[in-house]
Protein backbone atom coordinates (compact mmCIF):
# COMPACT_ATOMS: atom_id res chain seq x y z
CA UNK A 1 0.00 0.00 0.00
CA UNK A 2 2.48 2.15 0.83
CA UNK A 3 4.87 1.62 -2.61
CA UNK A 4 1.34 2.55 -4.45
CA UNK A 5 1.14 6.07 -2.86
CA UNK A 6 3.96 6.59 -3.54
CA UNK A 7 3.70 5.77 -7.22
CA UNK A 8 -0.28 8.12 -7.21
CA UNK A 9 2.27 11.12 -5.18
CA UNK A 10 4.57 11.02 -7.71
CA UNK A 11 2.18 10.82 -10.80
CA UNK A 12 0.33 14.07 -8.91
CA UNK A 13 3.60 15.69 -8.74
CA UNK A 14 4.14 15.11 -12.31
CA UNK A 15 0.75 16.38 -13.44
CA UNK A 16 1.63 19.96 -11.04
CA UNK A 17 4.71 19.74 -12.75
CA UNK A 18 2.86 20.01 -16.21
CA UNK A 19 0.75 22.45 -15.49
CA UNK A 20 0.33 25.62 -17.40
CA UNK A 21 1.34 29.02 -16.12
CA UNK A 22 -1.06 31.70 -17.16
CA UNK A 23 -0.33 35.43 -17.32
CA UNK A 24 -2.65 38.40 -18.00
CA UNK A 25 -0.72 40.75 -20.38
CA UNK A 26 -1.39 44.07 -22.43
CA UNK A 27 -1.16 47.73 -22.88
CA UNK A 28 -1.91 48.40 -18.97
CA UNK A 29 1.27 47.30 -18.08
CA UNK A 30 3.43 48.12 -21.28
CA UNK A 31 3.00 44.44 -22.81
CA UNK A 32 5.49 43.03 -20.12
CA UNK A 33 5.82 39.26 -20.02
CA UNK A 34 5.61 37.61 -16.57
CA UNK A 35 4.74 40.91 -15.43
CA UNK A 36 4.23 41.54 -11.62
CA UNK A 37 1.42 40.59 -10.24
CA UNK A 38 -0.20 39.21 -13.68
CA UNK A 39 0.17 35.41 -13.04
CA UNK A 40 -2.93 33.44 -12.57
CA UNK A 41 -3.30 30.88 -8.93
CA UNK A 42 -4.95 27.75 -9.79
CA UNK A 43 -8.03 27.35 -7.84
CA UNK A 44 -9.33 24.37 -6.16
CA UNK A 45 -12.03 23.53 -9.05
CA UNK A 46 -10.00 23.11 -11.87
CA UNK A 47 -9.60 27.18 -12.55
CA UNK A 48 -7.67 30.02 -12.57
CA UNK A 49 -8.00 33.05 -10.67
CA UNK A 50 -6.10 36.87 -10.87
CA UNK A 51 -7.20 39.38 -8.48
CA UNK A 52 -5.25 42.02 -10.50
CA UNK A 53 -3.89 45.46 -8.89
CA UNK A 54 -4.66 48.28 -10.71
CA UNK A 55 -6.80 49.34 -13.98
CA UNK A 56 -7.48 46.71 -16.51
CA UNK A 57 -8.01 48.97 -20.42
CA UNK A 58 -9.16 47.72 -23.36
CA UNK A 59 -6.37 45.74 -25.38
CA UNK A 60 -5.09 42.58 -23.46
CA UNK A 61 -4.23 39.29 -23.89
CA UNK A 62 -3.64 35.95 -22.09
CA UNK A 63 -0.47 33.87 -22.45
CA UNK A 64 1.83 31.44 -20.68
CA UNK A 65 4.45 33.78 -19.84
CA UNK A 66 5.70 33.51 -23.83
CA UNK A 67 4.70 34.51 -27.69
CA UNK A 68 5.72 31.27 -28.75
CA UNK A 69 2.86 28.70 -27.38
CA UNK A 70 -0.16 28.91 -30.07
CA UNK A 71 -2.35 26.74 -27.49
CA UNK A 72 -1.75 29.14 -24.81
CA UNK A 73 -2.27 32.65 -26.80
CA UNK A 74 -5.60 33.86 -26.07
CA UNK A 75 -7.38 36.51 -27.37
CA UNK A 76 -10.32 38.33 -29.11
CA UNK A 77 -13.20 36.55 -30.54
CA UNK A 78 -14.37 39.98 -32.50
CA UNK A 79 -16.40 41.12 -29.69
CA UNK A 80 -15.97 42.94 -26.76
CA UNK A 81 -15.75 41.84 -23.13
CA UNK A 82 -18.78 42.72 -20.81
CA UNK A 83 -18.10 43.15 -17.02
CA UNK A 84 -19.31 39.54 -14.97
CA UNK A 85 -20.33 37.94 -18.56
CA UNK A 86 -18.14 35.10 -19.67
CA UNK A 87 -16.51 35.59 -22.19
CA UNK A 88 -15.18 32.47 -25.02
CA UNK A 89 -11.86 33.52 -26.48
CA UNK A 90 -10.04 32.73 -29.16
CA UNK A 91 -6.69 30.66 -29.31
CA UNK A 92 -3.66 31.25 -31.64
CA UNK A 93 -1.14 33.74 -32.49
CA UNK A 94 -3.50 35.78 -34.85
CA UNK A 95 -6.01 36.30 -32.40
CA UNK A 96 -6.77 39.87 -31.76
CA UNK A 97 -5.82 41.91 -28.62
CA UNK A 98 -9.10 42.09 -25.93
CA UNK A 99 -11.44 44.71 -25.79
CA UNK A 100 -13.69 46.05 -22.74
CA UNK A 101 -16.77 47.94 -23.02
CA UNK A 102 -15.30 50.29 -19.71
CA UNK A 103 -12.28 49.96 -18.16
CA UNK A 104 -12.02 47.58 -14.77
CA UNK A 105 -10.19 49.29 -11.37
CA UNK A 106 -9.03 46.07 -9.45
CA UNK A 107 -10.09 43.56 -11.22
CA UNK A 108 -10.82 39.72 -10.55
CA UNK A 109 -10.31 36.94 -13.22
CA UNK A 110 -11.52 33.94 -13.32
CA UNK A 111 -9.96 31.51 -16.76
CA UNK A 112 -11.53 28.13 -17.41
CA UNK A 113 -9.47 25.98 -19.82
CA UNK A 114 -11.85 22.94 -18.94
CA UNK A 115 -11.99 23.67 -23.01
CA UNK A 116 -8.36 24.51 -24.28
CA UNK A 117 -9.85 25.12 -27.24
CA UNK A 118 -12.53 27.60 -26.18
CA UNK A 119 -10.97 29.16 -22.77
CA UNK A 120 -13.24 31.35 -21.42
CA UNK A 121 -12.76 34.29 -19.45
CA UNK A 122 -15.11 36.22 -16.71
CA UNK A 123 -14.16 39.22 -14.93
CA UNK A 124 -15.72 40.89 -12.26
CA UNK A 125 -14.78 44.36 -10.68
CA UNK A 126 -15.76 48.03 -10.43
CA UNK A 127 -16.64 49.38 -14.05
CA UNK A 128 -15.32 53.08 -14.66
CA UNK A 129 -15.87 55.13 -17.98
CA UNK A 130 -13.21 54.42 -20.55
CA UNK A 131 -12.12 58.08 -21.77
CA UNK A 132 -8.93 57.69 -24.54
CA UNK A 133 -6.25 60.27 -25.74
CA UNK A 134 -4.05 59.79 -29.17
CA UNK A 135 -0.60 60.62 -30.47
CA UNK A 136 1.53 59.57 -33.15
CA UNK A 137 4.36 57.07 -32.01
CA UNK A 138 7.16 56.69 -34.40
CA UNK A 139 10.63 57.42 -35.38
CA UNK A 140 9.93 61.04 -36.58
CA UNK A 141 10.74 62.65 -34.15
CA UNK A 142 14.07 62.56 -34.22
CA UNK A 143 15.25 60.32 -31.87
CA UNK A 144 17.12 56.94 -32.11
CA UNK A 145 14.14 55.27 -30.57
CA UNK A 146 10.60 54.95 -31.45
CA UNK A 147 8.67 57.75 -29.20
CA UNK A 148 5.22 59.02 -28.42
CA UNK A 149 4.06 62.50 -29.10
CA UNK A 150 0.52 63.56 -28.04
CA UNK A 151 -2.56 65.16 -29.94
CA UNK A 152 -4.43 67.58 -28.57
CA UNK A 153 -8.21 67.39 -28.81
CA UNK A 154 -10.16 70.29 -30.91
CA UNK A 155 -13.59 70.17 -28.49
CA UNK A 156 -15.18 72.65 -31.37
CA UNK A 157 -14.95 69.78 -34.12
CA UNK A 158 -13.76 66.35 -32.30
CA UNK A 159 -10.43 66.66 -34.02
CA UNK A 160 -7.25 65.82 -32.35
CA UNK A 161 -4.38 67.94 -33.92
CA UNK A 162 -0.93 68.13 -33.71
CA UNK A 163 2.06 70.40 -34.85
CA UNK A 164 5.45 68.96 -34.62
CA UNK A 165 8.81 68.90 -36.43
CA UNK A 166 9.81 65.60 -37.88
CA UNK A 167 12.15 63.67 -39.89
CA UNK A 168 11.44 60.60 -42.73
CA UNK A 169 10.60 57.58 -40.56
CA UNK A 170 7.85 54.95 -40.10
CA UNK A 171 4.72 55.58 -37.57
CA UNK A 172 1.19 55.14 -36.66
CA UNK A 173 -1.57 56.53 -33.98
CA UNK A 174 -1.05 55.15 -30.38
CA UNK A 175 -4.44 54.70 -28.78
CA UNK A 176 -4.13 55.10 -24.94
CA UNK A 177 -6.47 55.43 -22.07
CA UNK A 178 -7.02 58.80 -20.56
CA UNK A 179 -6.24 58.14 -16.94
CA UNK A 180 -3.09 55.90 -17.43
CA UNK A 181 -2.10 56.76 -20.83
CA UNK A 182 -1.50 52.84 -21.09
CA UNK A 183 -1.97 51.68 -24.62
CA UNK A 184 -5.21 50.39 -25.76
CA UNK A 185 -5.22 50.07 -29.33
CA UNK A 186 -3.48 50.48 -32.77
CA UNK A 187 -4.09 52.51 -35.94
CA UNK A 188 -2.65 53.11 -39.22
CA UNK A 189 -2.59 52.88 -42.78
CA UNK A 190 -5.31 50.83 -44.71
CA UNK A 191 -2.98 50.72 -47.31
CA UNK A 192 0.65 50.49 -48.38
CA UNK A 193 1.16 53.49 -45.93
CA UNK A 194 3.30 55.52 -48.00
CA UNK A 195 3.06 59.23 -47.21
CA UNK A 196 5.01 62.17 -48.97
CA UNK A 197 4.39 65.58 -50.43
CA UNK A 198 2.23 64.14 -53.11
CA UNK A 199 -0.17 62.21 -49.98
CA UNK A 200 -0.27 66.18 -48.36
CA UNK A 201 -3.68 67.71 -47.35
CA UNK A 202 -5.49 64.07 -48.58
CA UNK A 203 -7.53 62.27 -45.37
CA UNK A 204 -5.47 58.50 -45.08
CA UNK A 205 -7.72 55.97 -44.34
CA UNK A 206 -6.87 54.46 -41.19
CA UNK A 207 -7.69 50.33 -39.76
CA UNK A 208 -7.06 48.84 -35.95
CA UNK A 209 -3.74 47.20 -36.69
CA UNK A 210 -2.67 48.35 -40.46
CA UNK A 211 0.09 48.73 -42.12
CA UNK A 212 2.65 51.37 -40.31
CA UNK A 213 2.89 54.53 -42.24
CA UNK A 214 6.37 54.93 -44.61
CA UNK A 215 6.99 58.59 -44.07
CA UNK A 216 9.70 60.92 -46.29
CA UNK A 217 8.40 63.80 -44.78
CA UNK A 218 10.94 66.37 -43.17
CA UNK A 219 10.45 69.76 -41.67
CA UNK A 220 7.28 71.09 -39.82
CA UNK A 221 4.13 69.58 -40.54
CA UNK A 222 0.77 69.19 -38.42
CA UNK A 223 -1.07 65.74 -37.92
CA UNK A 224 -5.09 66.02 -37.43
CA UNK A 225 -6.74 62.66 -36.48
CA UNK A 226 -10.73 62.55 -36.80
CA UNK A 227 -11.63 59.11 -35.08
CA UNK A 228 -15.46 59.28 -36.20
CA UNK A 229 -14.30 59.20 -39.72
CA UNK A 230 -11.27 57.50 -38.99
CA UNK A 231 -8.96 59.33 -41.13
CA UNK A 232 -5.01 61.04 -41.14
CA UNK A 233 -4.83 64.31 -42.62
CA UNK A 234 -0.99 65.84 -43.03
CA UNK A 235 -0.53 69.37 -44.16
CA UNK A 236 2.75 71.66 -44.63
CA UNK A 237 5.40 72.87 -46.00
CA UNK A 238 8.16 70.60 -45.07
CA UNK A 239 9.78 68.44 -47.99
CA UNK A 240 10.60 65.06 -48.77
CA UNK A 241 14.06 63.28 -47.64
CA UNK A 242 15.81 64.37 -50.98
CA UNK A 243 18.26 61.52 -50.14
CA UNK A 244 15.97 58.48 -48.02
CA UNK A 245 18.15 57.00 -45.35
CA UNK A 246 18.19 52.80 -46.46
CA UNK A 247 18.15 51.03 -43.02
CA UNK A 248 19.47 47.75 -43.62
CA UNK A 249 20.05 45.14 -40.88
CA UNK A 250 23.34 43.34 -40.62
CA UNK A 251 21.97 39.82 -40.59
CA UNK A 252 18.77 38.42 -42.68
CA UNK A 253 17.45 34.83 -43.00
CA UNK A 254 14.79 33.45 -44.77
CA UNK A 255 12.22 30.96 -42.54
CA UNK A 256 9.25 29.55 -43.16
CA UNK A 257 8.65 25.77 -45.20
CA UNK A 258 12.35 25.42 -46.02
CA UNK A 259 13.59 22.28 -47.17
CA UNK A 260 15.78 20.97 -43.87
CA UNK A 261 14.98 23.31 -41.31
CA UNK A 262 10.98 23.94 -41.72
CA UNK A 263 9.67 27.13 -39.63
CA UNK A 264 13.61 26.32 -38.08
CA UNK A 265 14.43 30.33 -36.25
CA UNK A 266 17.52 28.49 -35.35
CA UNK A 267 18.88 26.99 -38.16
CA UNK A 268 17.01 29.68 -40.44
CA UNK A 269 19.69 29.63 -44.22
CA UNK A 270 21.31 33.33 -43.96
CA UNK A 271 21.28 35.46 -47.23
CA UNK A 272 24.61 37.14 -48.56
CA UNK A 273 24.51 41.05 -48.26
CA UNK A 274 25.93 42.95 -50.72
CA UNK A 275 26.10 46.48 -49.96
CA UNK A 276 22.26 47.03 -49.71
CA UNK A 277 21.07 43.59 -51.06
CA UNK A 278 20.54 40.50 -49.60
CA UNK A 279 20.46 37.11 -52.02
CA UNK A 280 20.17 33.32 -51.63
CA UNK A 281 20.36 31.12 -54.52
CA UNK A 282 18.78 27.48 -55.10
CA UNK A 283 16.81 27.39 -51.96
CA UNK A 284 14.00 25.28 -51.69
CA UNK A 285 10.55 25.75 -50.38
CA UNK A 286 8.56 22.43 -49.86
CA UNK A 287 4.59 21.95 -49.44
CA UNK A 288 2.97 23.25 -46.42
CA UNK A 289 0.94 20.21 -45.69
CA UNK A 290 -0.57 17.33 -47.47
CA UNK A 291 -3.91 19.78 -47.88
CA UNK A 292 -1.53 22.79 -48.73
CA UNK A 293 0.86 22.17 -52.05
CA UNK A 294 2.46 25.53 -51.92
CA UNK A 295 4.81 26.96 -49.23
CA UNK A 296 5.60 30.24 -47.49
CA UNK A 297 8.67 32.23 -47.00
CA UNK A 298 9.43 35.37 -44.79
CA UNK A 299 12.45 36.76 -43.31
CA UNK A 300 14.35 37.29 -39.95
CA UNK A 301 16.89 39.42 -38.47
CA UNK A 302 17.69 37.31 -35.40
CA UNK A 303 18.16 33.45 -35.51
CA UNK A 304 16.49 32.10 -31.84
CA UNK A 305 16.01 28.81 -30.34
CA UNK A 306 11.97 30.12 -30.08
CA UNK A 307 10.20 33.27 -31.64
CA UNK A 308 10.49 34.85 -28.31
CA UNK A 309 13.83 35.48 -29.18
CA UNK A 310 13.79 36.02 -32.97
CA UNK A 311 10.84 38.67 -32.40
CA UNK A 312 13.44 40.36 -30.19
CA UNK A 313 14.79 41.79 -33.72
CA UNK A 314 13.05 43.19 -36.94
CA UNK A 315 11.13 40.93 -39.69
CA UNK A 316 10.52 41.68 -43.09
CA UNK A 317 7.22 39.66 -45.50
CA UNK A 318 4.57 40.46 -47.49
CA UNK A 319 1.79 43.38 -47.35
CA UNK A 320 -0.99 41.02 -46.38
CA UNK A 321 -1.28 37.71 -44.95
CA UNK A 322 -0.37 34.44 -46.77
CA UNK A 323 -0.04 36.95 -50.04
CA UNK A 324 -0.07 34.41 -52.94
CA UNK A 325 2.91 34.82 -55.45
CA UNK A 326 4.07 33.28 -59.03
CA UNK A 327 7.86 33.47 -59.87
CA UNK A 328 9.24 34.81 -61.91
CA UNK A 329 7.90 38.30 -59.64
CA UNK A 330 8.99 41.71 -57.67
CA UNK A 331 6.78 42.14 -54.60
CA UNK A 332 7.08 44.93 -51.87
CA UNK A 333 9.10 44.08 -48.96
CA UNK A 334 7.11 45.32 -46.03
CA UNK A 335 9.14 45.90 -42.50
CA UNK A 336 7.98 44.58 -38.95
CA UNK A 337 9.57 46.36 -36.54
CA UNK A 338 10.70 44.48 -33.05
CA UNK A 339 8.98 45.73 -30.09
CA UNK A 340 5.70 46.94 -32.54
CA UNK A 341 4.30 44.71 -34.61
CA UNK A 342 7.35 41.69 -35.31
CA UNK A 343 5.16 38.72 -34.66
CA UNK A 344 2.42 39.67 -36.88
CA UNK A 345 4.87 39.30 -40.04
CA UNK A 346 2.76 37.99 -42.91
CA UNK A 347 4.52 35.66 -45.46
CA UNK A 348 4.47 34.74 -48.52
CA UNK A 349 2.68 31.59 -50.40
CA UNK A 350 4.15 30.07 -53.25
CA UNK A 351 4.49 27.24 -55.34
CA UNK A 352 6.86 24.61 -53.63
CA UNK A 353 9.46 24.45 -55.91
CA UNK A 354 14.13 25.66 -56.06
CA UNK A 355 14.22 29.71 -56.45
CA UNK A 356 16.55 32.15 -56.32
CA UNK A 357 15.30 34.73 -54.47
CA UNK A 358 16.85 38.49 -53.78
CA UNK A 359 16.26 41.44 -51.68
CA UNK A 360 16.58 44.81 -52.14
CA UNK A 361 16.40 47.32 -49.09
CA UNK A 362 16.96 50.47 -51.60
CA UNK A 363 13.80 49.76 -53.29
CA UNK A 364 11.85 47.65 -50.23
CA UNK A 365 11.55 44.75 -53.13
CA UNK A 366 11.34 40.83 -53.19
CA UNK A 367 13.01 39.35 -56.60
CA UNK A 368 11.66 35.71 -56.46
CA UNK A 369 12.43 33.35 -59.69
CA UNK A 370 11.92 29.99 -60.15
CA UNK A 371 15.37 27.85 -61.04
CA UNK A 372 14.47 24.11 -60.83
CA UNK A 373 11.26 22.03 -59.52
CA UNK A 374 11.59 20.90 -55.96
CA UNK A 375 13.00 17.58 -56.05
CA UNK A 376 12.55 16.53 -51.80
CA UNK A 377 8.80 15.39 -52.21
CA UNK A 378 10.11 12.58 -54.53
CA UNK A 379 8.72 8.95 -52.97
CA UNK A 380 11.81 6.43 -53.11
CA UNK A 381 11.89 2.76 -52.29
CA UNK A 382 14.53 2.40 -49.55
CA UNK A 383 16.28 -0.34 -51.17
CA UNK A 384 17.19 1.54 -54.72
CA UNK A 385 20.41 3.37 -55.78
CA UNK A 386 21.30 6.55 -55.67
CA UNK A 387 18.85 9.01 -58.20
CA UNK A 388 20.35 12.07 -58.58
CA UNK A 389 19.18 15.56 -60.08
CA UNK A 390 20.91 18.64 -61.16
CA UNK A 391 19.96 22.07 -58.91
CA UNK A 392 16.70 22.87 -61.73
CA UNK A 393 15.32 18.83 -60.77
CA UNK A 394 16.46 17.47 -63.93
CA UNK A 395 17.78 13.34 -63.37
CA UNK A 396 21.08 13.26 -64.12
CA UNK A 397 21.69 9.75 -65.40
CA UNK A 398 25.59 9.77 -64.98
CA UNK A 399 26.50 12.74 -62.87
CA UNK A 400 30.20 14.30 -62.56
CA UNK A 401 32.09 17.71 -62.07
CA UNK A 402 29.40 19.61 -60.27
CA UNK A 403 26.95 20.10 -57.75
CA UNK A 404 23.82 17.60 -57.11
CA UNK A 405 20.80 16.61 -55.06
CA UNK A 406 21.13 13.17 -54.12
CA UNK A 407 18.42 11.00 -53.01
CA UNK A 408 18.66 7.93 -51.86
CA UNK A 409 15.51 5.95 -50.40
CA UNK A 410 13.98 8.73 -48.01
CA UNK A 411 17.24 10.91 -47.62
CA UNK A 412 17.66 14.19 -49.54
CA UNK A 413 21.13 15.97 -49.79
CA UNK A 414 23.26 18.12 -51.71
CA UNK A 415 26.76 16.25 -52.53
CA UNK A 416 29.80 17.19 -54.84
CA UNK A 417 30.59 15.07 -57.37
Amino acid sequence: MKKFLLMVCALAAGIVAQATDYYLIGGFNNWTLKGEGCQFTAATDGTYVLDYEGTLTSGFKINDGTWSNDAANFGSNGTALQLDQPYTMKVGSDTKDIALTENIANPHLVLNVSNPSNPVLTISGQSQEAEYKYGIHGEIFGGEDWATVDFVENESNGKWELTAEVVAGSFGVKVMDLATSAQTGWFAADGDGVLGTAQLGQPLALIENGTNFASTLVGTFTFVFDPNAMTLTVSGEGTDEPEPVVEVPENLYIVGNIAGCVWQTATAPALTKNGNVFSIESVEIVSASEEIAEGFFSFITVQGADWDATNSGDRYGASQLDEVIEAPVTVTLVPYLAGVNASAAASWMIEAAIYDITVDFSTMTVNVVKVGDGVSAIEADNNVPAVYYNLQGVEVAEPANGLFIEVRGNQVRKVTL
